[in-house]
Parts: structure tokens; C-alpha cells; sequence
């Protein structure tokens, strides 16, 4: 067939038939888009959950410090000065966080009948409050400090290198003095709590204070 034969036999094709080609092709090319575009889409959402997945991964590091001391503090009280009891119900509320559990890493929560406010006239001046945690033998125990002002001169520096367990940036050390003494610091809706344990590895320690943070909403 030559080349006239051919334009003539192409002539006599059906315009129902050339017009639902160019319809199929189309539409093929329209999948070939979507596909395209549902393919970069699913690589977007796995990229993203990587992200996700790579902030959330906890990163532990412990730095050397001696854990600090506890010691009674002289709250500055005169004729002005009250003196606030709480239950432990109403202490979460003041420092608005959810209750802690009552086990940490295998450590129940000592009963404790009352937390103290202190405030003069205008507002609260001190508002240091106690968590305590132990094992059965008594051989681990874990104590929680909590407070709405600013930490201690017996705070980690903030130049120390920081960890991150669920998302949250957690200040850890190891006392360099005692053995199985570890120590934390991090901030909770404004609240800044100090973890410290003795006779708990680091392990444990970790899951105590994965647990406290996995506690708040």
C-alpha cells in the first residue's frame, strides 16, 4: 500500500472511533500523572515519618557531677507569711501536671499526708515540694523535687551536654563521688523537677523518667 492509499483508507475511519482514541490516550496519560503524583506523595509521608520517628529516638548521655546535697532551706517567714497544706491532689494542681505514677520502675511512691506553700501577702515565695519512691528492700529510692522557680546554684551548668528521651530535653548526670547515684533535671509545663536515685542502674533510672514524661497529656 502506498502513501496516497493509506491517507485514503485513514479517510474513511470512523470519527466516533479516532475521537474515543484520542480519549483513551488521555486518560492514560492522566494515570500516568496520578500515579506519578500518589508515588511522590507516599515518599513525602515516609520521609516525614523518618523525621519523626529520628526526633523521638531517645539520646542518653550521662555527665559527671556530684548529686546535690539535700539540706534543710531557712524560708524567710515573718508575721506576713502563710503557710499553705495540700493534699497531693491539690499539689498537681498548683504546679498543673498530671499525678505521677505511684510505681516508677518497680518503686511505689511513699504515702505522704501533706505539701506546704509558703507566700506572703502578694504572692508565693517558696513552693519546693518532695516525691519519694523505694523499693520493697529498701535497698532504691527515687526522690522527685519539684518547683515553679528557678533551680539551684547546685544545678547541672547549662553548658553540660543534654539528652533526650520521648522528645524531651532531660539534663543527666552520674554522681562522681558514690556509686549508683544518678541525677536529672528537666522542665514539665513550667515546673522544674530534679530526679535523683540511688542504688538504680542506668536503665531503670531511664525508665523512671520516661515514665514520668509519658504521665503528662
Amino acid at each position: 500500500m502506498n502513501r496516497e492509499s493509506l491517507y485514503l483508507e485513514l479517510g474513511k475511519l470512523d470519527d466516533d472511533l479516532i475521537q474515543e482514541a484520542a480519549e483513551a490516550r488521555g486518560q492514560n496519560r492522566h494515570r500516568i500523572a496520578l500515579v506519578r503524583v500518589l508515588s511522590a506523595a507516599a515518599c513525602l509521608c515516609l520521609i516525614c515519618t523518618a523525621a519523626i520517628f529520628a526526633l523521638r529516638r531517645d539520646i542518653v548521655y550521662f555527665n559527671t557531677a556530684g548529686a546535690p546535697i539535700a539540706s534543710k532551706l531557712l524560708v524567710p517567714i515573718d508575721e506576713h507569711t502563710t503557710v499553705l497544706t495540700m493534699t497531693e491532689e491539690e499539689l498537681f494542681a498548683y504546679y498543673g501536671l498530671a499525678q505521677f505514677p505511684d510505681t516508677l520502675a518497680g518503686l511505689h511512691r511513699m504515702g505522704q499526708a501533706q505539701y506546704y506553700l509558703y507566700r506572703d501577702a502578694e504572692s508565693v515565695i517558696y513552693d519546693t515540694n518532695i516525691l519519694r519512691y523505694h523499693a520493697d528492700d529498701g535497698e532504691q529510692t527515687l526522690t522527685i523535687t519539684l518547683t515553679k522557680d528557678e533551680p539551684g546554684e547546685d544545678s547541672l551548668p547549662k553548658t553540660e551536654k543534654r539528652s533526650r528521651i520521648d522528645g524531651v530535653s532531660v539534663m543527666l548526670a552520674v554522681d562522681d563521688r558514690a556509686a549508683l547515684v544518678y541525677w536529672a533535671e528537666l522542665w514539665e509545663k513550667d515546673v522544674y523537677l530534679r530526679i535523683v536515685a540511688h542504688g538504680m542502674d542506668e536503665t531503670k533510672f531511664v525508665d523512671a523518667i520516661r515514665a514520668i514524661i509519658r504521665s503528662q497529656p
